[in-house]
């Protein structure tokens, strides 16, 4: 199988939808660190998922995805991770970890979204919690 096709829709894709830093990220979900270490099916699968994404990227026009992906960028801006609008190198890392979401923004439905919503919460309160002891401790001592 000749795989420079898959190879250049690839980066072309990633280059068009600016994630090109999510890349290793992105082969770590497959266990590997370089494109060339992925077996076919799996380059594929790769292309095939990459597709999906910008489809539902510039196609996701309902009004309650937009709403809760706005909300998710909210509660990351809070925690820190999404402190500029042209830099989405940390969200896509922070989003790609399996106890986050497992998956970059625009491939996450609206219940994954939600989903993603209410851990981010969840880390915001641990975040809360310690702050507030650490506070407490320094006052003490």
């Amino acid at each position: 199988m000749d795989r420079n096709p898959l190879y250049r829709k690839m980066h072309a894709t990633l280059r068009e939808m600016h994630i090109e830093s999510a890349k290793p990220h992105i082969l770590a979900g497959y266990g590997v660190d370089h494109t060339s270490e992925l077996s076919d099916e799996e380059l594929q699968q790769l292309v095939d998922r990459l597709d999906e994404m910008k489809a539902k990227r510039y196609n996701s026009q309902e009004p309650e995805l937009r709403h809760w992906r706005s909300v998710l960028m909210n509660l990351l801006n809070r925690y820190g991770v999404y402190a500029t609008a042209d830099d989405w190198s940390h969200v896509n890392r922070f989003l790609l970890d399996k106890r986050v979401s497992g998956k970059l923004l625009y491939e996450m439905s609206l219940e994954e979204v939600k989903q993603c919503c209410v851990r981010v919460r969840a880390i915001l309160r641990v975040k809360s919690v310690q702050k507030e002891n650490y506070e407490r401790l320094v006052k003490m001592n």
